[in-house]
């Protein structure tokens, strides 16, 4: 899917949504797209960040044996 710019006219791929000019004034933005796909994938790279970072903690015995108080 390709995906425009409102303000800019430029054009995207839905895969490479990402606000070209994030800092500047944009009386789009609350509607744009292209700014909720991209929040939204950041979203799920803080996710998956979250679970892996969750997963390593019980994979490590000494931290599970002190969080449960295990000598």
């Amino acid at each position: 899917m390709e995906l425009i710019c409102e303000k800019y006219k430029e054009k995207m791929k839905a895969e490479d949504a990402k606000c070209l000019h994030p800092k500047e004034y944009c009386k789009f933005r609350t509607s744009c797209i292209i700014t909720f796909i991209e929040k939204d994938k950041e979203k799920e790279k803080a996710g998956k960040k979250e679970k892996n970072s969750d997963r390593e903690d019980i994979d490590d015995p000494a931290k599970v044996r002190k969080a449960f108080n295990v000598p």
